[in-house]
């Protein structure tokens, strides 16, 4: 969803839109067809079983024009400070089902200069989305070590940032005047624990977890309703 795939022309020496995948799945004259690519690795040459294809990918992570026209492109960009893993963030959907997240890494972000951390993906307009984004440790990601920062994008639109971010941020996607941001934080949440959120007539369960740890943890959950 964020690599547009164009195949050179030898004819009318153009880049030409290209409806393959990358690379082509009838490549069968080795596991790695790759034989040469540019620094950059814009420009990839690969190798079929008679012939070398060359391609040019072009990122698509600040173009909606990927996504199909019933769907919404969701990027989240962040800038970490030199503690990373104190970051969590998680895109779910109104069912309470994960579409992304996780725990950000020390392996890559480490450091005086942390890499910046880029997420991208096509989704579904037929339904809402949760973001939420969490500091473990409650000092942000902004100033005292490092200048981190993030930006969420809804359809190429920025809806959030890192401004005043200490512990916790939650939106909800797309934005509606029918929609809020309901957050359940609890402490000593255990195995034998278990809460849940229906409407008046509990005909509809918006929000239902249970508990994972023996010995209780500090839990946050966040839903749409």
């Amino acid at each position: 969803n964020i690599v547009k795939v164009l195949t050179y022309d030898k004819l009318t020496n153009k880049w030409l839109d290209s409806s393959a995948n990358f690379p082509a799945v009838n490549y069968t004259f080795t596991a790695y067809p790759i034989i040469v690519a540019s620094a950059d690795a814009v420009t990839v040459a690969a190798k079929a079983d008679d012939k070398v294809d060359v391609y040019r990918l072009e990122s698509q992570v600040n173009k909606t024009s990927n996504c199909k026209g019933d769907q919404f492109f969701f990027n989240f960009t962040i800038q970490p400070d030199q503690f990373p893993d104190d970051i969590s963030w998680l895109l779910q959907d109104n069912n309470n089902k994960r579409i992304d997240g996780e725990r950000l890494s020390n392996e890559k972000t480490n450091g005086p200069n942390p890499e910046q951390l880029d997420y991208s993906r096509c989704l579904d307009n037929n339904i809402h989305y949760t973001f939420h984004i969490h500091d473990n440790y409650g000092d942000g990601i902004c100033c005292d070590w490092g200048d981190g920062n993030f930006i969420v994008k809804w359809n190429n639109e920025q809806v959030l940032d890192g401004a005043g971010f200490q512990s916790i941020k939650v939106i909800c996607l797309p934005q509606s005047d029918n929609l809020i941001p309901l957050l359940v934080e609890i402490d000593n949440f255990r195995q034998n624990m278990f809460f849940s959120l229906s409407d008046l007539n509990n005909n509809n369960n918006m929000m239902e977890e249970k508990g994972n740890s023996n010995e209780g943890a500090h839990e946050l959950f966040s839903q749409c309703v």
